[in-house]
């Protein structure tokens, strides 16, 4: 499993695409990616926004902006599993 908590938040935009070639190495061992998105509004420095639409991916099983997180991430963030 993979699980991703602010990592690829704190990366900045320009190099995210390295750090998603990790994910796509990784992944082939584990099949499963966890990602709780945050934030997903607009922020010019880290953690830097998520661009995150609602959207249904063949690969994604499992998205909920309806999470239990802390209250100044609630809204904010949204829950993803691969």
């Amino acid at each position: 499993m993979v699980y991703d908590y602010v990592t690829y938040i704190a990366i900045n935009p320009a190099k995210r695409e390295e750090y998603v070639n990790l994910i796509k190495i990784f992944s082939k061992c584990s099949r499963v990616i966890i990602a709780p998105w945050f934030p997903v509004e607009e922020r010019g420095e880290p953690p830097f926004r998520i661009i995150w639409k609602k959207r249904n991916h063949s690969f994604l099983k499992f998205s909920t902006t309806e999470n239990d997180t802390i209250n100044p991430r609630r809204g904010r963030e949204v829950l993803q599993i691969y």
